[in-house]
């Protein structure tokens, strides 16, 4: 007889289906047999007699999913049931078979929603909540967020403008609101925003590296013998214009102005034969790098503030959510 031939990780399937002294943390794509480990894990409990159907717990995605284990668990019961019937684990898994209706097999939202039906009144909830499906949620979020946005917009709130200006939409805002109500603990863990006054001093020193920058290119470009069609004399003349007009704006339309207009593109432009030698163009070269390394960094700085000032501000969406969940008892 042939034996079944074995999958490659059936030793980690089998030590995590049997070994209920440890837990363990299952990865997979679906249809991959994590439902199976899931089923064989619980029978292995119940005939060890660690624990009787009423004190698991088995969460799942979705409803459908919570009927078909719950099905699999008692095909899997039936199968399991020993020949001795005067033995233990017999009479185990034979209880286990009359009470499957006590088990837990429920999802996410449900299984949260029985504990805070327990104690509701601590949670701060109505006694008769809903916990609400995803369309009533995604509902309660647009509408919550029209309201909140329109608000804020009226108020011509700093945080929200500040945002808008550097080129960010205010579709873009609703994703990482979004992103929050998916990841509330993640506001816990956010790094501390730069302070305004290091904002400023990264965009003074910028502003002098710029200044230091073009001084250089200008000097250079007179050894372009032929500035009117080389790529980085062109750079070099558009660089001190992006310059001349930073120079001029008042200090709270900089910010804007060196993270949207100002445009450093690529360093390898320009012709060697347009040059009296290689080593000028390569000098030219060098500079824009040191220049275009400068502009990331200070965009980088003031993306976090940006960034941090909107999460900071849509803390307030989020208790607005909140409210309107009560309001609705879900």
């Amino acid at each position: 007889m042939r034996s079944e031939a074995k999958l490659m990780d059936h030793e980690q399937r089998d030590r995590a289906a049997q070994d209920i002294s440890e837990s363990y943390i299952v990865e997979a794509s679906a249809g991959t047999g994590k439902t199976t480990i899931l089923v064989s894990r619980i029978i292995n409990l119940i005939k060890a007699g660690e624990a009787r159907l009423e004190e698991i717990v088995a969460i799942t995605f979705t409803e459908k999913a919570a009927a078909e284990l719950k099905v699999k668990l008692r095909q899997e019961l039936e199968k399991a049931l020993p020949n001795e019937a005067n033995s233990d684990e017999y009479q185990r898994i034979s209880e286990a078979i009359s009470d499957l209706e006590r088990i837990q097999v429920t999802t996410i939202h449900s299984f949260c929603g029985s504990l805070l039906r327990e104690r509701p009144v601590e949670a701060g909830l109505d006694l008769n909540f809903e916990v609400a499906d995803d369309l009533t949620a995604s509902l309660v979020q647009a509408e919550v967020w029209e309201e909140w946005l329109e608000k804020q917009m009226d108020a011509n709130d700093p945080a929200l403008r500040r945002t808008v200006l550097i080129g960010i939409t205010t579709g873009q805002i609703r994703k990482v609101s979004q992103f929050v109500l998916g990841n509330l603990d993640a506001l816990h863990y956010l790094p501390s925003p730069p302070a305004p006054e290091e904002v400023e001093k990264t965009i003074g020193q910028f502003t002098k590296s710029f200044q230091k920058c073009v001084s250089s290119l200008s000097e250079l470009k007179k050894y372009c013998k032929n500035p009117g069609e080389d790529r980085a004399a062109q750079k070099i003349d558009q660089l001190n214009e992006q310059f001349v007009k930073l120079e001029s704006l008042p200090q709270e339309e900089k910010e804007v102005f060196i993270f949207k207009e100002i445009s450093m593109g690529s360093s390898k432009q320009g012709n060697q034969k347009n040059w009296q030698t290689k080593g000028h163009l390569d000098e030219v070269r060098n500079e824009i790098d040191e220049l275009l390394k400068a502009h990331e960094e200070v965009r980088a700085t003031i993306m976090d503030s940006v960034m941090a000032a909107l999460a900071e501000r849509l803390t307030d969406y989020l208790k607005a959510y909140e409210e309107a969940k009560r309001e609705r008892n879900l």
